[in-house]
């Protein structure tokens, strides 16, 4: 697993800098992170229906048990209306 970095999307969000410095040292290169590390270029997207979401959370369930186990962390993918 030293060849991989797997990041957290909501690590990323709540500590932008430390994350980063992590992914620098990570590809073995100068910490380059501008001051503003706020997201950029957002936009809302319309939510799937709870049928929908339902549907794929029981398709992927044994793949994300899986991706769990493989980095020995867990993932809280929730649904949100």
């Amino acid at each position: 697993m030293e060849e991989l970095l797997v990041l957290k999307s909501e690590v990323l969000f709540s500590s932008p800098r430390e994350t980063m410095k992590k992914v620098f040292e990570f590809i073995g290169v100068k910490d380059v992170s501008n001051s503003d590390l706020h997201p950029k270029n957002q936009r809302e997207y319309e939510a799937i229906s709870k049928e929908l979401y339902e549907k794929y959370a029981q398709y992927y369930k044994e793949d994300g048990e899986k991706l769990s186990a493989l980095l020995g962390s867990e993932f809280k993918w929730s649904y949100k209306l």
